[in-house]
């Protein structure tokens, strides 16, 4: 399940290629990615606790709830302004701001599955080694 959790990212997508300025919007995407993607394996190596099979045990955390609710306000918030206020959309501040929020909640989920890739890889390894 959480391999999956990386592509709720995807669905802003849609909404980052509607943006002005794209050079900016990607570059400030890719930018925030990164961060959240080391944020997300920060996280990830608190709240991993064992290995069991092809299964991972990780503790129980409020980050997944919060961090999902926030893709789809800001999503909703980038339609809002799209459909009742066009020109607000077109200010720095609002496109960049939804960008990077967007970016990095994305970034989180994509961090917390490469960490947790990365340890069922090092239990492997060293299930072998033993």
């Amino acid at each position: 399940m959480i391999y999956f959790m990386p592509l709720l990212g995807l669905l802003s997508v849609n909404n980052l290629l509607a943006l002005p300025n794209q050079i900016v919007v990607w570059s400030a995407f890719f930018f925030a990615y990164a961060l959240g993607a080391l944020l997300g394996m920060r996280l990830q190596q608190s709240w991993t606790l064992a290995r069991k099979g092809n299964r991972v045990h990780v503790a129980g955390e409020w980050v997944t709830m919060l961090t999902i609710v926030t893709v789809f306000v800001a999503s909703f918030l980038n339609g809002m302004f799209v459909a009742i206020m066009p020109e607000l959309i077109g200010l720095p501040i609002v496109y960049l701001g939804l960008t990077v929020i967007k970016a990095s909640v994305a970034g989180v989920f994509i961090g917390r599955a490469a960490y947790v890739w990365h340890y069922m890889q090092r239990q492997t390894i060293a299930e072998l080694d033993a």
